[in-house]
């Protein structure tokens, strides 16, 4: 079944740090003004340059409220030697980031200290610039340029431009005031707004008295209103140290294997949450461990908000709520703050199994895992140096989006970016971004349409076959991969890395260096069964009925459509045994398949003769 194609998508929270909704500029006709003069107006605006650079620390404190539930947030700076500290409490979700000369921490909501990734480092470029106005103060500095005036909300405004590290960031300045009427930051292909809302005075400065803050991808609104502004008071060294949680995570027994089954091409682990045994998913391309909000609701878990977050099929609403306690693969974690989707709404159908969690970033963090696709066996170890045999490669990898992220080369020649996920059936699946920048890549290669299924629903995407994947010192076939379709969290990158080709490996995921440590695994040579028939399903009430059927495939050569509901296969009643459907896409290739179908209230029957799709 093409659902193996199935990315999973759970982004970090952006909440705070850069975000807002109001009207997007309009272009106009008037001129392009100095930077240098426009960042005066600005300057001059807000307090002057005298008492700008007099600054020498920065308290404050904010309300907040997002997706339904309000909280506070907390942030403490100092200019010489810049460091800061932005703590956040949100109902539930809580989250901190410590920023001293070029090293960034961040301090996840269940406690996990960690390095910051590539979102810490952008907000901590961007805090740089911005803390203390050196953006404008210092326009040559910081590249500043001014563009052609546009109108925000009425206003005549002119947008100021310059980088942050990997952040495109632009204020737009009112001609009148010169106060910010707007600013647009975008991270990993999100645009994010911020627009303020009022201005207060604090040391002779001006700042934000609220602010309305979006994520419109996500369609994510944030909103916050000043408690507390601090100039020039002295902030305790202590406020610049945290610490990690303890106490949350036992492992007693280091390294031992445990069995999986590796249906779909997604991997089915034992668990437990709060003593009820259920499956779990072991996902790395999810950057947070996921509850079934029906397993939540039997269990007397009730979640708290409602964020979003981009699923393959589009964006997903989900709370949090706090599990006492979870287990899986010999490991036991308690305490900790999960988010909760509506899993075995979307998976179930798709999947003909039930899971009551997916194990992401949260879980998999804390450890070193060790994922053997051949002999469909996975283990834990604490986290730190794990040595490996000599015949594996270690590959350096960087976190973004609390995801793993290798290098690689496509093709023999094309270098690419591909996220970690284990979640994600299918071999490579290329990015909108990797189309723009490469787009004669599919000229002279067979195509066709799939379904590509998951949470927030399904959407269907151009296949391709692939040519050869490097990775560090092993080159291996590609096979079957495709072309997302447009998902901003993942424009940053050329795509992802699905578990066609992990499963040629035993992988080890270590987030702590990070790293990917790859060995060839039995299945090396041969990899998983390809898909040879060109459908999809999914389970509707006691049946299956195709969703999808890929012209040019050979169910669509025998005349399947979307929209039949199966009955059986080579004799055998269907009914909602999604297994015994992927047996009618997984060869050999030649055999043939009789599939008795109804379409319209008519019975009738195909014979399917299965082959490679491309």
């Amino acid at each position: 079944m093409i659902r193996r194609f199935r990315p999973v998508w759970f982004p970090v929270v952006l909440a705070a740090l850069l975000p807002s909704a109001g009207c997007g500029p309009q272009e106009g006709n008037h001129g392009v003004p100095d930077a240098a003069e426009a960042a005066s107006l600005y300057i001059e605006a807000i307090g002057g340059r005298a008492a700008l650079e007099g600054i020498t620390t920065l308290h404050t404190i904010d309300s907040v409220s997002m997706a339904g539930i309000t909280g506070t947030s907390e942030s403490w700076w100092t200019r010489e030697p810049f460091s800061g500290r932005v703590s956040m409490r949100i109902g539930p979700v809580a989250s901190d980031l410590l920023i001293s000369g070029d090293s960034v921490w961040s301090l996840d909501t269940n406690g996990s200290l960690s390095s910051g990734d590539g979102t810490a480092h952008a907000q901590a470029a961007l805090a740089r610039l911005t803390v203390f106005q050196d953006a404008f103060l210092d326009p040559a500095m910081s590249g500043l340029s001014a563009g052609t005036d546009t109108t925000i909300s009425g206003e005549r405004a002119i947008p100021l431009r310059f980088q942050a590290g990997e952040i495109p960031v632009v204020y737009y300045i009112s001609r009148e005031s010169g106060l910010p009427l707007l600013m647009k930051t975008e991270l990993y292909g999100m645009e994010m707004l911020s627009m303020p809302c009022g201005f207060i005075e604090a040391g002779g400065i001006l700042f934000p008295g609220s602010t309305r803050d979006s994520i419109p991808a996500l369609g994510q609104v944030t909103a916050s209103r000043s408690i507390l502004i601090e100039c020039d008071k002295p902030i305790p060294d202590s406020v610049f140290m945290i610490a990690a949680g303890g106490g949350d995570v036992e492992l007693p027994e280091p390294g031992r294997l445990h069995e999986f089954d590796l249906y779909g091409q997604h991997i089915y682990i034992e668990g437990t949450v709060c003593g009820r045994e259920t499956d779990l998913i072991l996902d790395s391309g999810a950057g947070a461990t996921v509850l079934d909000e029906s397993l939540a609701a039997e269990l007397g878990l009730l979640p708290t908000g409602g964020f979003s977050a981009a699923g393959i099929g589009g964006v997903e609403t989900f709370g949090f709520a706090v599990v006492p306690e979870y287990s899986a693969l010999g490991a036991t974690v308690k305490g900790q703050t999960l988010a909760v989707v509506d899993l075995d709404g979307d998976l179930y159908p798709l999947t003909g199994r039930h899971a009551g969690m997916i194990l992401g970033y949260d879980f998999l963090s804390r450890f070193v895992t060790t994922i053997d696709y051949g002999s469909e066996t996975a283990a834990l170890h604490p986290a730190g140096v794990l040595p490996f045999p000599g015949d594996a490669v270690a590959l350096p990898a960087e976190t973004a989006m609390r995801l793993l992220v290798v290098e690689a080369v496509l093709e023999d020649s094309i270098p690419v970016r591909l996220l970690i996920d284990t979640g994600a059936g299918g071999a490579v699946h290329l990015s909108r971004s990797f189309m723009e920048a490469h787009p004669s890549f599919l000229e002279g290669r067979d195509t066709l349409g799939i379904e590509m299924a998951g949470l927030g629903g399904s959407s269907v995407s151009k296949v391709f076959r692939g040519g050869s994947l490097t990775l560090g010192g092993f080159t291996v076939p590609t096979g079957l991969c495709s072309v997302l379709p447009d998902i901003p969290m993942v424009s940053g990158f050329d795509g992802i890395l699905g578990a066609a080709v992990l499963a040629r490996f035993v992988i080890q995921l270590d987030y702590s260096t990070p790293s990917v440590v790859l060995e060839p695994s039995r299945l090396f040579a041969e990899g998983l069964p390809e898909d040879m028939a060109g459908i999809s399903g999914r389970i509707t009430g006691e049946s299956i009925e195709l969703t999808a059927v890929s012209p040019g495939s050979p169910a669509w050569e025998a005349g399947l459509r979307e929209g039949d509901v199966l009955l059986s296969i080579d004799g055998i009643e269907t009914g909602t045994d999604l297994v015994l459907v992927d047996s009618l896409s997984e060869g050999p290739a030649g055999a043939a398949r009789t599939v008795r179908a109804v379409r319209d209230g008519s019975e009738f029957e195909a014979r399917v003769v299965l082959r490679p799709l491309l």
